[in-house]
């Protein structure tokens, strides 16, 4: 009887756990491997490919493969970025098909990922960082694309299908919401986007710095045209706790990876288009102090700047250290030098998007023109020019020739020196120095950031092309180096875009289709240029 007893006990017992444990009768239906979108944040797949494909400037083909990292730093870096900042020789017939694949990546890869990811941030919880860093990662990407084209497509609206152009100037104030926006929204914790973050490994503080600096970039852009509200934003860059990026740790780079066996380096080494332009050849000659001691046995320097020996190998012919106009008429590449060996082997390096070296330089010159005040940037225009001059010797391996290097009053080709406060003759400004630092601190990643440089200052002083393609623009043709026309002001829109696009028409771009008319940020046309045509 007693046995009975506890058996029936025991049998109720059971059936209350089971009981209890079947009240959850949705988790029934759950598959346990096939997770919900509300239980885990598919975005960061999509943000991760965002960023990586980005920072290396690839894309989703039409095969549904991607294109490789050599494509585009082919077309588009190669040919139009490095020789419109004059690093390299090149870039006078831009081609339609090169800005047919940059416009396809921006669009069908790039902003349709970082979109998704913003559009679903407001359909579930949780995703306040990945929302964070898409709209980071969005100003970064579109900012450069438009800086390249002028006015493009774009809505706020993420789930926009096809949106209107719309002006460099709207674009600009989206780009700052958005950025004061992702900067407070991040949420420390485990929903932060670690393993797919290929810039920052989920480092939240870093993540604000970049936003924080890329701010201070843009208003810096945008001081000729509307100084008011570049010099708002750079104060609030400044005032917000996280700052500015302080030391190269924070320094927003994309690791390269293996995408159709191209580094980023394939378009310029296997089609020989890293030659030294006579405008490279004149900053680095003489700047400085410091004996030319390379293997150049003809035509070299007697003085060079010290990090250029690392950049540059004499010719193949008559082992000259010595450059070409950016697009020669004629010319023999075999008496030319071209990039390194030692460049040449680096090419799994990371690669630069936005450096403490340019920031450094950015604070320079805010500092120098009343932007923002000494103590709002944490040292005055000098402090600033010698540490992002230190920061970039210390990158070439050359720190223990800095401080000498600062102190010298040695010109180069341009009549540019080294020493801050040596200001006698012409292209010797203090600004026209922080502008060549930053032309040489910038080699050879962010040529793009150069040739805005180029575009809001006429700075740093560049040769004129020789070629000068008049199907693709107008110019002076008056030999005046001072004439910020004489250069590249924007790469044209695709033809299919002119042809398909009923909303084509629309485009606020205050001129033609060509390469010769300034944007929004450059249309004053300022020139800061002292240097003399030679």
């Amino acid at each position: 009887m007693k046995k009975n007893i506890l058996l029936f006990i025991f049998s109720i017992s059971l059936g209350l756990i089971s009981f209890s444990s079947c009240t959850d009768f949705d988790n029934l239906n759950d598959d346990p491997y096939n997770p919900k979108e509300e239980d885990y944040d598919f975005s960061k797949a999509d943000l991760g490919a965002a960023l990586r494909y980005g920072s290396n400037l690839d894309y989703i083909a039409d095969n549904g493969g991607l294109a490789g990292g050599g494509d585009l730093f082919d077309r588009i870096k190669n040919n139009c970025w490095e020789p419109w900042a004059q690093y390299f020789v090149g870039g006078a017939n831009p081609q339609n098909g090169w800005v047919e694949a940059y416009w396809k990546a921006n669009y069908a890869t790039w902003m349709s990922l970082l979109n998704g990811v913003i559009r679903d941030a407001a359909l579930y919880p949780d995703r306040e960082n990945s929302e964070a860093i898409a709209r980071i990662w969005r100003v970064y990407m579109l900012s450069t694309f438009s800086d390249y084209f002028g006015p493009v497509p774009f809505s706020e609206d993420p789930t926009e299908p096809s949106p209107d152009y719309m002006s460099v100037q709207d674009l600009h104030t989206i780009f700052f919401k958005d950025l004061e926006r992702a900067i407070d929204l991040f949420v420390p914790g485990p929903t932060m986007v670690v393993d797919e973050d290929f810039i920052f490994g989920g480092d939240i503080l870093k993540w604000q710095k970049f936003a924080n600096t890329q701010r201070f970039m843009l208003a810096l852009k945008i001081s000729e045209i509307d100084q008011a509200t570049a010099v708002a934003e750079m104060k609030k860059s400044l005032a917000h706790p996280a700052g500015l990026m302080t030391s190269t740790a924070d320094d927003a780079v994309g690791r390269w990876y293996d995408s159709w066996q191209n580094g980023p380096a394939y378009g310029g080494l296997t089609w020989n288009r890293y030659a030294m332009t006579t405008t490279m050849e004149k900053m680095i000659t003489g700047i400085g102090g410091f004996p030319y001691t390379g293997a150049a046995t003809g035509k070299k320097p007697s003085h060079v700047d010290p990090r250029a020996q690392t950049w540059f190998d004499p010719s193949n012919q008559g082992s000259n250290f010595q450059g070409v106009n950016v697009a020669p008429i004629t010319w023999d590449e075999n008496t030319i030098s071209w990039i390194s060996a030692t460049i040449k082997a680096d090419n799994r390096r990371p690669l630069d998007q936005l450096t403490y070296v340019e920031t450094c330089f950015m604070l320079a010159e805010a500092v120098h023109r009343g932007f923002v005040s000494a103590g709002e940037a944490g040292g005055d225009d000098k402090a600033w020019y010698e540490k992002g001059v230190k920061a970039s010797f210390a990158r070439w391996g050359v720190s223990a020739k800095a401080d000498d290097y600062l102190a010298s009053t040695a010109k180069n080709g341009w009549g540019t020196s080294a020493k801050y406060d040596d200001t006698s003759g012409a292209g010797n400004t203090k600004l026209e120095k922080i502008v060549t630092q930053r032309y040489l601190g910038l080699f050879t990643d962010l040529s793009f950031h150069v040739w805005n440089d180029k575009r809001r200052l006429n700075l740093p002083a560049m040769d004129i092309p020789e070629y000068q393609n008049t199907s693709v623009g107008t110019w002076p043709r008056d030999g005046n180096i001072q004439n910020p026309m004489n250069y590249f002001q924007r790469g044209m829109y695709p033809q299919n875009e002119e042809m398909n696009n009923p909303k084509y028409t629309l485009v606020p771009l205050g001129g033609e289709n060509i390469v010769t008319v300034p944007l929004w940020w450059a249309s004053k046309k300022a020139n800061y240029c002292t240097s003399t045509s030679k």
